[in-house]
């Protein structure tokens, strides 16, 4: 392995000058090229010696940041040191945004003597992995110092077409301790397809539910404050959001608007762009007028210009649709009418009933809510107001079923961090 290692080392020894060859060629490819240089005079800044212990968190990106940052919390309280490491430039500019305080640094590229600086600088008890960012020189680096644990692990459907990928990744397995993955299936996925021993492989869930329901509670003052500035516009009203809307979306929607307000005349819309650029609003805002609706625009009149006798508010705002989730009574999460659906967890969280697009696979919780009949999936306008007649909104939250069913997903970071507890122990 040393050997393999050493091999490793000069392979990337000679890649580094092409890579920078092509980065001069290639503009676009400077975010994901600055910043894997690490000098240890920035480590000193860390404190890390005030600290009993520590653990390195690897993640790809925003999504599996926010899949670390319970486990992270939790362990920070224990007093323990954390370290997280982003595979990709986003990962870093999200934790920027988010005003993360905790150390993280983007990879290096993946040379076992960098690692190795890092690691003797860390000195973690242990390595967690989120999702399936393996890389091969990171692995063989951090085993050294700890055992390696993969979080929220599920099947690809990928490494199930590819034998070679298939076989690559088995290799990559075997420096793991730990893989606790999100379901059953995912399970049978790295058992069977995967071969690891089942006594390697656990069913825990996924963490992103505890991070939904964090964020929920540590924006309630945020969501308190939005409900009463819109408070004319929402009162005695059924409200309809689409979420990370796109046109294709709205359309579905206003094909059948007509019939929607015959059915249920408090009905109101909200819609959110994904893409909240003036070509795209714009456009946005014509289809709605299109259809005869009175409609608000936040970024022209302010959130609080919506009034009682408005059908709909045009959301061209960044940052509140985890709020506005909150508002609702039925969600139409954007982007499976024509390219993949995006984040449906947060309405989820929220009880609210879901609907999609056809285009929802590339979702894990997008698959799983189908899968267990909590949300709808929607071809036309007319499969919309099937659907809807059928809605009842007799409870709060309205979809009593999800509620129930994202409730039982808390708790997954602390079986997680029990299951770790134990292993090191061991």
């Amino acid at each position: 392995m040393k050997l393999l290692m050493r091999l490793y080392q000069w392979f990337w020894q000679a890649l580094l000058p092409i890579i920078a060859g092509l980065a001069r060629l290639k503009p676009q490819l400077k975010a994901q090229i600055e910043g894997r240089s690490h000098s240890l005079a920035n480590f000193s800044l860390w404190n890390r010696d005030s600290y009993r212990s520590a653990v390195i968190f690897f993640a790809s990106s925003a999504g599996e940041y926010e899949q670390a940052k319970p486990l992270a919390q939790r362990l920070q309280r224990e007093g323990r040191f954390i370290l997280f490491v982003f595979g990709s430039a986003s990962g870093v500019r999200f934790a920027e945004a988010q005003g993360e305080t905790l150390p993280y640094i983007k990879a290096p590229w993946d040379q076992p003597r960098e690692w190795l600086r890092i690691f003797r600088a860390v000195k973690p008890d242990f390595t967690i992995i989120i999702r399936y960012e393996l890389w091969p020189g990171f692995l063989a680096i951090a085993k050294q110092f700890g055992k390696i644990y993969l979080v929220n692990a599920v099947k690809s459907q990928g490494l199930n077409r590819k034998a070679l990928s298939r076989w690559i990744w088995c290799r990559m397995l075997r420096s793991i301790s730990e893989i606790f993955v999100v379901g059953d299936s995912d399970r049978a996925f790295y058992t069977d397809r995967l071969g690891q021993a089942g006594h390697k492989v656990h069913s825990m869930g996924d963490t992103k539910y505890d991070r939904v329901f964090e964020r929920i509670a540590e924006r309630a003052s945020q969501s308190s404050s939005l409900k009463s500035e819109l408070d004319p516009f929402l009162r005695d009203a059924q409200i309809l959001i689409i979420g990370s809307a796109w046109l294709p979306d709205l359309n579905v929607v206003l094909s059948v608007w007509k019939e929607l307000r015959l059915l249920c005349p408090p009905l109101k819309l909200l819609v959110v762009p994904h893409d909240i650029g003036q070509a795209n609003a714009g456009k946005m805002e014509a289809a709605l007028q299109g259809a005869g609706l009175r409609t608000a625009r936040a970024s022209r009149s302010g959130m609080g210009a919506a009034t009682a006798a408005d059908d709909a508010l045009l959301v061209d705002r960044l940052g509140l649709l985890p709020e506005l989730y909150g508002l609702a009574h039925i969600a139409w999460v954007g982007g499976g009418m024509h390219f993949r659906v995006h984040n449906v967890l947060e309405p989820a969280c929220r009880g609210i009933y879901i609907c999609f697009g056809p285009r929802y696979q590339s979702s894990q919780e997008a698959v799983w809510l189908v899968e267990k009949a909590l949300a709808q999936v929607i071809q036309n306008g007319g499969e919309f107001l099937s659907a809807f007649e059928k809605l009842t909104w007799n409870h709060k939250p309205p979809h009593q079923a999800l509620w129930q069913a994202v409730e039982k997903q808390r708790g997954t970071s602390e079986r997680i961090l029990r299951a770790i507890a134990r292993s090191e122990i061991l």
